[in-house]
Formats: structure tokens, C-alpha cells, sequence
């Protein structure tokens, strides 16, 4: 009986991590996808900024 319990605690921590570095994942995931989003943004001031520019660069 404890050898089972000893188990099923180790698997319960192995659980553990694998789900703290799905989090972890996800929260990279997340700034990577908001610093490409900012990027965007900042591309888009920048092109309504210079708009003649990018326009005959575009066509």
C-alpha cells in the first residue's frame, strides 16, 4: 500500500510540472504573439505617416 501511494505521488508531481510548463508555454506564446501585434501597429503608424511613400512603393 505504500509503495502505491509513493507511485501515485510521484506521478501526481510529474503531472505537476508538465502542466506548469504548458503555462509557461502559453505565457510566451502570448508576449510573443502581443510583441508581433505591436509591431504591426507601429508598421501601420508608420505607413499612414509616410503614406505617398509606401503607396508608389505598393504599386
Amino acid at each position: 500500500m505504500r509503495i502505491v501511494k509513493k507511485q501515485f505521488m510521484n506521478a501526481f508531481y510529474y503531472l505537476n510540472f508538465i502542466n506548469l510548463y504548458i503555462i509557461l508555454l502559453n505565457y510566451n506564446i502570448i508576449i510573443y504573439l502581443m510583441n508581433n501585434l505591436q509591431m504591426k501597429t507601429t508598421a501601420q503608424f508608420y505607413t499612414n505617416k509616410n503614406s505617398k511613400k509606401i503607396s508608389n512603393f505598393g504599386s
